[in-house]
């Protein structure tokens, strides 16, 4: 099986959970392996016919005669992808490096609740008052460093919905 590749994020479509000038760890996966809010790498037709990559969350995939079909949603995007063909993934983003070097990896129970918060980042799953129910929920818990981001973002999220 090839090696995990590293990419850096240059982009805020993800905002929440990458960052521009993070960078991420990318696994090759097959198609069927992939699951509902993992972060998957792709390349992605709708940028002008470049080849550039994307790094955006899975909503569902659909299995055809052509082989998978790949949704994908940026968090910080109100719309959806076009539709991906399995032959544009690259694979699963497993672990991110933040600015001082460190890498998390996005494995076990990290890699649930960045599931959970890619599924709170998709009004089409959850609306407003859900999300701003997990966020007092986060705020009151008290937990582990790494859900610090979490909160911020359900609260973001929470008021933007009830923007719309």
């Amino acid at each position: 099986m090839p090696e995990p590749r590293t990419f850096d994020v240059r982009g805020g479509c993800m905002r929440g959970v990458l960052r521009p000038g993070d960078r991420v760890r990318v696994s090759p996966a097959p198609a069927e392996s992939l699951r509902f809010g993992d972060i998957v790498v792709f390349l992605n037709a709708e940028r002008d016919h470049s080849r550039m990559l994307s790094a955006h969350r899975l909503l569902w995939k659909t299995r055809g005669p052509a082989g998978w079909t790949l949704w994908t949603k940026g968090d910080a995007l109100l719309g959806l992808d076009a539709p991906s063909p399995e032959r544009s993934l690259v694979g699963r983003v497993v672990a991110l490096q933040r600015g001082d070097g460190t890498w998390l990896e996005l494995t076990g129970a990290r890699a649930v609740w960045h599931r959970l918060v890619g599924a709170a980042s998709t009004p089409l799953f959850l609306g407003p008052r859900v999300l701003a129910a997990l966020s007092l929920l986060l705020r009151a818990a008290s937990g582990p460093a790494w859900l610090r981001p979490a909160r911020r973002v359900l609260t973001r999220l929470a008021l933007q919905c009830e923007e719309l």
